[in-house]
């Protein structure tokens, strides 16, 4: 049965399947626990010296339709803070603002690292498959779909790095962030920020000892 729009009824299915596993895809990909996830940063300042503020970092969620809200007004921005007694974390737009704060006292543990979206090479993998079937019915929207697959693997999986900062208060529930790797965020700064904020769970804790 053809169908003038896209040819043929077997491509529409492909394509009403290759909907659904995005979404199951995008359901397994939500954040995990108080971690802030796949942040463009504006802002990455480390002031050591500092009594009082360690870290200072600024950004907005990645995505066309987070760049959309932002530019209407109306996209979420995140200020995370580490200071001598707390770790912030703020998240505020037009409407609404919240925050964590999470004293230093509290934290038991802090980890870093670095790694690229494995959902992304999933649904990018999944459009080349699609593509591939495609192609006996429709081969130049057979080459578009595969373009659309080649695209999210390279920029949204190769070229995606995600580095993370994360810290625990011992119940196995995490609080942190993580952002793409660029000029303002690098793996040095995630690496500094988790050495700083050791430092200071080992200050609170001698100060607690001494006491």
């Amino acid at each position: 049965m053809v169908i003038p729009l896209f040819g043929y009824i077997d491509l529409v299915a492909l394509l009403a399947a290759l909907g659904g596993l995005i979404l199951i895809l995008s359901f397994f990909n939500r954040n995990r626990g108080g971690v802030v996830s796949n942040l463009v940063l504006d802002q990455y300042d480390i002031t050591e010296n500092e009594p009082i503020n360690k870290v200072n970092i600024r950004g907005r969620r990645a995505g066309w339709l987070a760049t959309l809200l932002g530019f209407l007004g109306f996209g979420n921005q995140y200020h995370i803070v580490v200071t001598n007694r707390f770790v912030t974390i703020q998240q505020d737009n037009r409407s609404a603002e919240s925050a964590v704060n999470i004293p230093i006292t509290a934290v038991s543990g802090v980890a870093y690292g670095f790694w690229r979206p494995r959902v992304s090479l999933w649904i990018g993998t999944a459009f080349c498959a699609f593509g591939i079937v495609a192609s006996s019915t429709n081969f130049f929207l057979s080459l578009f779909i595969l373009l659309i697959g080649a695209s999210i693997i390279y920029f949204d999986y190769w070229r995606g790095q995600l580095i993370e900062v994360r810290v625990t208060c011992g119940d196995s529930y995490w609080y942190g962030y993580n952002y793409k790797i660029g000029n303002v965020g690098t793996i040095e700064k995630a690496r500094r920020t988790a050495q700083i904020i050791q430092q200071l769970i080992h200050y609170s804790s001698a100060q607690s000892t001494a006491l």
